[in-house]
């Protein structure tokens, strides 16, 4: 028998899990970098960010930080930000 939409389960929002260990030196660094570019770039348009190659290069330098942490082993906290910009992590 087919489900119909309201007897479909609302679907959990998935948080990803809490890492356990401690972030290493290098860890938190590039997970505080991708913070304040995340920051930044979710402030209101400054006059410096008008320009279309410095709002270019924000992106660009968050895709770079994101990789960063990807390859130190905090890919997912970074896309957890990257999905959630305002969460604390």
């Amino acid at each position: 028998m087919p489900v119909t939409p309201t007897e479909q389960k609302p679907q959990e929002v998935e948080n990803p899990a809490p890492q356990t260990e401690p972030l290493t030196p290098l860890q938190e660094h590039f997970i505080s970098r991708l913070r304040e570019l995340m920051a930044k770039r979710a402030q209101p348009v400054t006059i410096e960010l008008k320009d279309k190659l410095a709002l270019r290069l924000l992106s660009r330098a968050v895709y770079a930080t994101y990789m960063d942490c990807v390859a130190n082993g905090v890919g997912d906290m970074a896309s957890a930000l990257l999905d959630h910009p305002q969460a604390k992590g």
